[in-house]
């Protein structure tokens, strides 16, 4: 908006431009809402009520709240009006118990480009000792008109509001942003990424996850199976199981019996270096820093012996954090992996879909809340309305899949029992996260592993 002031004791004139046509500008004159939103000459003068009769010779009144007390008035009355074109109003206003001050305004509309240019005449019959307070007041009443142009508003703060947003409500890493192709490519202009990582990146943000073929070693996985057997020759009392019993899963300390069971073994990297090492090998712990921006911490870890035949899911439904989105999975083949095995299966680009909310309000279903029905539903549901292709990952042994903490994932049906599907599964985030169960009881420890990465682990009953 620019003005310029010129005025006489009984005569004043501005001129404004606003962005906005002038069929807009000129509605702020005579619709009882817009007028509500401007006509006043400022914030501590509250409009209280509008009434207004846009006609010739229909009238205005508006009612309004004065910083010392009390209320003021502006009464007016429409002398003509040619919508879009011109308008002119005698206006007065009544301040308290000061006699009436006021003239005859009118204004003209008038289009340049897509803006208006709007002329303001103000003109007195009398030489008012007030006027120059009537004339003050006026300037400051139409300062304030962008504030009644809705379109100009969206346009605007469309323009000047365009700072990164997450995908979720509750946040997530900076490829999750609204910007992140533009970070991407300053991050590779920097050095901060490579040229195949910025691709890297830019397939994780459009699939929502990744494969490192040969991501670990034969070697390191070797090391680990020769622990693995060690530990279930000699079980450590602190490792449990979650196993089948009777149609429903229950959580045993840890057997040699159990092996031979459709099982869970949890937590393994707490006994097992071997494990940690897998977790973080070097193509995936490189991965994992770029994305995370700080050190990476594994908090959960799974180890399967079969596939379990999981329903399709994400995992914020069930893996809590104190920030929801700021983790991943990792899934290692430790064999090669083949159809009716139980596979793993995921919905290509299923970490967009619409947001579940438990309750209508919780990114993790509440602990003790059972019902999941409707969970299950609509994460299927979802990503078949956007017709995402469902993937099978068939890895070979040293494979590595890392996913998006909101893909949608789970285990083929029916997996055939005689059939392995040996694998080892971690949940990872930053250092600075806080698992829930850390956030519940700060006793549960952070512990280094080599200089650059942290685990830590649920203590269990």
């Amino acid at each position: 908006m620019t003005e310029s002031l010129s005025s006489t004791t009984a005569q004043a004139r501005f001129a404004y431009r606003l962005q906005a046509r002038p069929d807009q500008v000129f509605a702020c004159f005579t619709d009882r809402e817009r007028l509500a939103q401007w006509f006043s000459p400022g914030s501590n003068y509250p409009i209280e009520s509008v009434a207004v009769e846009a006609r010739p010779g229909g009238g205005l009144e508006l009612w309004i709240g004065l910083p010392q007390g009390g209320q003021g008035r502006l009464l007016g009355r429409f002398v003509s009006l040619d919508p879009g074109r011109s308008l002119a109003l005698e206006l007065g206003a009544i301040l308290g118990d000061a006699p009436m001050v006021g003239g005859l305004l009118e204004l003209g509309f008038q289009a340049v480009a897509d803006e208006t240019q709007l002329e303001v005449r103000l003109r007195s019959a009398d030489d008012h000792p007030l006027f120059g307070l009537f004339l003050e007041a006026l300037n400051a009443m139409f300062g304030r008109l962008p504030g009644a142009l809705d379109d100009f508003l969206d346009r605007f703060c469309e323009r000047v509001s365009r700072f990164p947003r997450y995908r979720s409500r509750f946040g997530g890493f900076w490829p999750d942003l609204s910007d992140a192709e533009g970070r991407i490519a300053g991050k590779v202009q920097l050095g901060l990424l490579s040229e195949a990582e910025g691709e890297l990146f830019r397939r994780w943000r459009k699939q929502g996850y990744l494969v490192f073929r040969n991501g670990v070693s034969e070697e390191a996985i070797s090391r680990f199976e020769t622990e693995l057997d060690e530990l279930w020759a000699a079980p450590p009392e602190d490792l449990v199981v979650e196993c089948a019993r009777d149609g429903r899963f229950v959580f045993e300390t840890m057997k040699p019996g159990h092996r031979a069971l459709r099982h869970k073994l949890l937590d393994v990297h707490t006994r097992s270096a071997r494990a940690r090492d897998l977790i973080f090998s070097p193509a995936l712990l490189g991965f994992l820093e770029k994305l995370f921006e700080r050190p990476a911490m594994a908090f959960q870890t799974l180890l399967f012996e079969r596939g379990t035949g999981q329903g399709m899911h994400q995992d914020t439904a069930f893996v809590g954090l104190s920030s929801p989105m700021e983790f991943v999975g990792v899934w290692i083949a430790l064999e090669d992996v083949v159809p009716g095995s139980g596979e793993l299966r995921y919905y290509e680009g299923s970490h967009e879909i619409e947001e579940y909310l438990w309750l209508g309000r919780s990114k993790v279903k509440p602990f003790g809340y059972m019902d999941e029905e409707e969970f299950f539903r609509w994460v299927v549901d979802r990503s078949e309305e956007r017709g995402l292709a469902m993937r099978p990952f068939l890895a070979r042994r040293g494979d590595v899949l890392v996913w998006h903490a909101d893909l949608v994932h789970g285990g083929a049906p029916d997996p055939d029992p005689k059939l392995t599907r040996r694998s080892l599964v971690s949940h990872l985030c930053p250092v600075d996260v806080d698992p829930e169960y850390v956030a519940r009881d700060p006793s549960h420890r952070r512990h280094q592993h080599g200089s650059r990465a942290y685990w830590c682990a649920m203590k269990r009953d």
